[in-house]
């Protein structure tokens, strides 16, 4: 990661942990409203298959009571229609007729003989014409049982039946059986077939064969067994319960439940698909909001890192630039943080290496009345130009002593040539110093004038990046009102559903109540209103706490978009104060380029008094045979120079222009020099 750019390293841990973060976050959710999901759906189902096994128990006990009443009630009638009575058997006719009429769900009542014929039946056609001797259940009827046949298709219509069975006793000894066969279709229409869940959800029954006897498709009953099913034997085998299985590619949910006095199996069943749609739906929202708010911190990163990634590569290159020796550059940096803090460090070291360097340019041009402040004790170069100044001040205190002694033995020289050639020398020097740092200056003003045009470049890039930035974070508190806008729509639905609760329960409270009304015939429906009641309650306590997470969820977004609207202000704040530095440094870009052209004037004046010194110096070297007489005072002043090491170079070109020793020649080497 070394090898990164600071913007990466930045950016690329950052958004890292981001998308852990959000993807853990997404897939703890998911697998909550998975699970609560999962478990509220299985509730559901398992409480429609309890109400409609109670329902359809309910129904059948009902049946068996009423037939049960109608043997005690009718039993002379049948036992004289069995003998053979003819008023007896018109009696039971009407007496089995008026019991069909009255409940409407039986498909024939009758009461048979022994050897299977039915002696008196409604409707009444079917007296002496029909025969049940083949049936299981009125074998077991006339061996003294109470009877229950499994779903049996109707030789009518092919609907499905069952009956009921009891056996007619006299005199200890049974003599013919009651029947009465129910036709279950009727029933399913009424209180199975209604049963929808999500899309692909419905409520079946199987009787005790493993045939299908009530089925949205009617095209299955009688014609499919869910033995040739694995999961079909499992439901029978397990009687009650819940279970997942397959059932012609799509995936399902079923919650079972077993009549106890029939041995019909009821399923409740549901398409995993339903169950889970609003999951997925959650989980890709999710996953779009996770992918907002990874683009947002993004740019935000960007923003915040990318102005200190640019100063730091302008630090680089000002370190740079100070290591060439050229330390004429500066940061001057208007940060208070510790990047600034940095950048002015930097700023005061460029300025103290710059007071050395200006001290050691004064200790060359000859001025030594300068002293060296030390930054610390372990002030290296500080330490060297302090011993440097020390022994150049004795060495030229003993120089100054043999001067002395020199311009005594000089005094016969003419004063004019004296003078004039004092006067040139210090012209030429002062002009040397000048030049160069009329030079120097020159070309610190041209850079200047290029830096500051660079930095009105980059000061208009920052404002079009700000002002970007602006812009997008005004999409995003946009963004944020629609959320919140959305947010209190779905409060507003959830008060719907809320109220519909509500409804439902006062519809159940008085379904309860006319079933009441209704006595023994409407115990079924008492089951069925106290159930619905039942959901109305947890459908208004679901609608609650939906509706308060959805309070929360408002009140985070509200949070959010004005942390935002916080957000953008300061964007334009800065936009504002970028929009100030662009003028300014346009300012310093004319000033820069108004001082180069002043600086070039400088030196064309300058080159016209170079010219006139070179002239003076002409004339002093007329004056320099008047100083022969002081030849045995330079030799001493030379021996005294020679604790001087010239570098090689130095020391060939001085061989070069010395020549053979000889009277007064090497005091005028040393005029030269």
């Amino acid at each position: 990661m070394s090898s990164w750019s600071l913007r990466n390293q930045f950016l690329v841990p950052t958004l890292s942990l981001i998308v852990v973060g959000m993807a853990l976050a997404t897939f703890l959710s998911y697998r909550s409203a998975e699970s609560a999901i999962t478990k509220a759906s299985t509730s559901e189902i398992e409480q429609l298959a309890t109400a409609l096994n109670k329902q359809t128990e309910a129904w059948v006990n009902d049946a068996r009571a009423d037939l049960a009443g109608l043997t005690a009630t009718s039993r002379e009638e049948f036992l004289g229609s069995l003998e053979g009575d003819e008023d007896a058997i018109s009696a039971a006719n009407r007496r089995l007729q008026a019991f069909a009429d009255a409940y409407g769900s039986y498909e024939v009542v009758g009461v048979a003989r022994p050897d299977g014929t039915a002696v008196a039946a409604a409707p009444a056609s079917r007296a002496g014409t029909l025969n049940i001797a083949d049936r299981k259940y009125f074998q077991q009827a006339m061996q003294g049982q109470a009877v229950i046949s499994d779903m049996l298709p109707s030789k009518i219509n092919g609907n499905p039946i069952f009956v009921l069975a009891r056996p007619l006793r006299q005199g200890g000894k049974v003599v013919g059986v009651a029947f009465a066969a129910l036709d279950f279709t009727s029933y399913a229409a009424r209180f199975i077939d209604p049963i929808k869940v999500g899309s692909a959800g419905y409520a079946y029954v199987m009787a005790r064969n493993g045939l299908l006897v009530a089925h949205p498709n009617k095209k299955t009953i009688f014609k499919t067994n869910l033995f040739q099913w694995d999961w079909g034997k499992q439901l029978a085998a397990q009687k009650n319960g819940v279970m997942t299985y397959t059932f012609h590619h799509l995936e399902k949910i079923v919650a079972f439940r077993t009549v106890k006095s029939t041995g019909w199996l009821i399923g409740v069943g549901a398409a995993t698909k339903d169950i889970f749609a609003p999951v997925a739906q959650v989980r890709n929202q999710g996953i779009l909001v996770a992918g907002l708010i990874l683009l947002v911190v993004a740019g935000v990163i960007l923003l915040i890192v990318q102005p200190i990634s640019r100063t730091l590569r302008a630090g680089v290159a000002f370190a740079a630039t100070v290591r060439r020796g050229d330390l004429s550059q500066r940061l001057t940096l208007k940060r208070r943080d510790e990047i600034g803090q940095l950048a002015d460090a930097l700023d005061a070291m460029a300025d103290d290496l710059q007071g050395r360097a200006q001290l050691a340019d004064a200790i060359a041009d000859g001025d030594l009345s300068h002293s060296v402040t030390m930054a610390s004790e372990r002030d290296v170069l500080g330490q060297a130009l302090q011993k440097m100044l020390g022994n150049l001040n004795h060495l030229m205190h003993q120089i100054q002593v043999s001067g002395e002694q020199i311009a005594g033995g000089s005094a016969q020289v003419a004063s004019s040539a004296e003078n004039l050639a004092q006067g040139a020398t210090e012209s030429a020097s002062s002009l040397e110093e000048v030049g160069a740092s009329l030079t120097q200056l020159a070309t610190q003003t041209r850079q200047n004038a290029e830096n500051a045009s660079h930095a009105n470049r980059l000061t208009d890039q920052a404002r079009a990046a700000a002002e970007a930035g602006n812009g997008a974070m005004g999409e995003m508190v946009q963004a944020m009102n629609e959320i919140d806008a959305a947010s209190e729509n779905i409060f507003k639905i959830i008060k719907v559903i809320d109220e519909i609760a509500f409804q439902t329960n006062l519809l159940a409270l008085n379904a309860a109540v006319e079933a009441a009304r209704a006595g023994q015939h409407g115990k079924g429906f008492a089951v069925v209103a106290e159930e619905v009641r039942n959901l109305a309650a947890r459908s208004a306590r679901a609608a609650r706490e939906t509706a308060e997470l959805i309070e929360g969820s408002v009140a985070k977004t509200k949070r959010g978009n004005e942390i935002a609207g916080r957000t953008a202000t300061a964007l334009q704040e800065i936009v504002g104060e970028i929009a100030e530095v662009s003028t300014l440094v346009s300012e310093i870009n004319e000033a820069s380029n108004e001082q180069a052209e002043g600086i070039s004037q400088i030196n064309q004046g300058l080159g016209q008094i170079d010219s006139i010194i070179q002239q003076n110096t002409a004339s002093t070297e007329e004056s320099a045979a008047s100083a022969e007489e002081l030849a045995g005072q330079a030799q001493q002043l030379q021996e005294m120079l020679t604790r001087f090491k010239l570098s090689r170079a130095e020391q060939s070109h001085l061989a070069q222009l010395t020549p053979p020793r000889r009277g007064p020649e090497p005091l005028r080497l040393a005029a030269a020099n």
